[in-house]
């Protein structure tokens, strides 16, 4: 994709077909982790977009310098790029951007441990979303409420919007973001003891993240697994009270519903969109059809 890129530079018609590029790429290099290239290629999209007076193109790249600098934990940085961001779709009268820019300072806030002004623009973020019907914005706002609340220690409102989260995800059909509300629900169950359901749904994550082929997911869903796992064993072997009557376990509600919900878990063989590349693979076939209409 690099090399067609290249060759569409030495032609003068092609600067919004190459900035494009550029942002597909530095969206790419974030999601794969290589900070350094995603920098260069949003950099390069920036100064395309300006040439060319394409003001959403500034403001995309800039916020896509945000969520770089935030992995990278530079946070004011990232704060910075974020507001220019914002700025630039407030003056465009672009919303959906105006929430996703949002949203972005809402996880460097977060990164910060600064819980409640990270809530503050989620809030923004999900008011937007749901203003404009943007049903994807409105889930992402709802998934980082959810991590927040976990993280200020009130589990079951975090679990509250983890729940509205994956309802959105699971009407769009978003692989990604179904297993990743199943995750953080079942983190903040866990923290409320409640390790049957967590299990359950760390098992259903297990069998989404599988199928999309991300590695370092399951990773840490085996791990959770294990230590609900621990958990419900040594339950299981502590007798109850002597004037307490005997009560269900962990381990025989784990088993109870995961019979009742063998139809949600009995295979994830839909399609494998979401994956570690996705953005290539968009940006590629973007890149393909432009040149096959330029030449």
């Amino acid at each position: 994709m690099e090399t067609l890129v290249k060759q569409w530079e030495k032609r003068e018609d092609n600067h919004q077909q190459i900035a494009d590029c550029y942002c597909y790429l530095g969206n790419a290099y974030d999601s794969l982790g290589q900070y350094q290239r995603a920098i260069e290629f949003h950099q390069q999209h920036n100064e395309i977009a300006r040439e060319i007076g394409d003001r959403n193109g500034e403001a995309t790249s800039l916020g896509g310098l945000g969520n770089v600098y935030n992995s990278l934990g530079q946070y004011q940085r990232a704060i910075e790029f974020h507001q220019q961001s914002i700025e630039i779709k407030r003056e465009i009268g672009y919303r959906k951007g105006e929430a996703n820019s949002l949203g972005g300072l809402g996880n460097v806030y977060y990164s910060l441990g600064q819980y409640q002004r990270s809530i503050d623009f989620y809030q923004q973020h999900n008011e937007i979303a749901r203003e404009i019907g943007d049903r994807n914005g409105e889930a992402n706002s709802l998934c980082g409420l959810g991590n927040a609340y976990s993280s200020l220690g009130q589990y079951q409102r975090a679990i509250d919007f983890h729940q509205q989260c994956l309802e959105i995800k699971r009407e769009i059909g978003d692989r990604w973001g179904i297993g990743a509300s199943l995750f953080n629900m079942a983190n903040a169950q866990a923290k409320l003891d409640n390790h049957g359901q967590a299990l359950l749904n760390f098992q259903q994550a297990k069998l989404i993240y599988e199928d999309l082929q991300l590695d370092h997911m399951v990773k840490q869903c085996n791990e959770a697994l294990h230590t609900s796992n621990q958990i419900i064993a040594a339950e299981r072997r502590s007798p109850p009270a002597i004037d307490q009557e005997p009560k269900e376990s962990a381990i025989e509600w784990y088993e109870r519903q995961k019979q009742a919900n063998q139809p949600i878990v009995r295979n994830v063989e839909d399609d494998r969109k979401m994956n570690q590349i996705f953005y290539f693979c968009i940006g590629l076939a973007i890149c393909f059809v432009v040149w096959k209409v330029k030449n």
